[in-house]
């Protein structure tokens, strides 16, 4: 693990074992005063969690919340969501834009219905498999081992750089294990 930080030069740290332990409890604690009271936050309902992660991709949280409770409260289980129409899928998304979401996950619904008997699957490998699901959301979502956090000034166009923006700080591949426990 590395953090970076570029400014007028560039430094990299080895970041050892003192310094994760340090990092997850100021995390935990950070969190445990500031996090948002989320819909998603109270549910470990795999359902759930998966309609808010696609939800959220390249949408903000504060629009997100009234969508997900519609959502939810019309589509409670992945059976519901199979079972209706793309129209009226499409209908509660209407607003939230990027409308392959909505398909994909309708499309994906069913899969896992069908072959799923409606259980969200637990593995990586058949996650990856269903329509409108990639390596970050099968991470971030479904995978209590993987934490990636970013945090970075973006640049004028709003979009972070790969390669880190001017006061960026990134720390990938702590794991979610790592940050309970001490």
């Amino acid at each position: 693990l590395f953090l970076e930080r570029k400014s007028v030069t560039t430094t990299l740290v080895q970041i050892d074992a003192n310094w994760r332990r340090r990092f997850r409890r100021n995390l935990l604690r950070w969190y445990g005063e500031h996090a948002r009271d989320l819909p998603w936050r109270r549910s470990q309902d795999p359902h759930q969690i998966w309609i808010s992660e696609i939800m959220l991709q390249q949408t903000t949280v504060v629009a997100v919340v009234p969508y997900f409770e519609r959502f939810l409260e019309r589509f409670p289980s992945v059976h519901e969501l199979a079972d209706a129409d793309e129209s009226d899928v499409l209908m509660l998304w209407e607003g939230l834009g990027y409308y392959s979401r909505a398909r994909n996950l309708h499309r994906a619904a069913q899969i896992v219905a069908a072959e799923y008997g409606g259980a969200v699957p637990d593995s990586r490998t058949e996650l990856l498999k269903l329509p409108g699901i990639g390596a970050y959301t099968v991470d971030v979502s479904f995978d209590p081992e993987v934490v990636d956090v970013v945090a970075c000034a973006p640049h004028s166009s709003g979009i972070c750089n790969e390669d880190l923006s001017p006061g960026a700080i990134r720390v990938t591949g702590v794991s979610a294990g790592g940050l309970t426990g001490d």
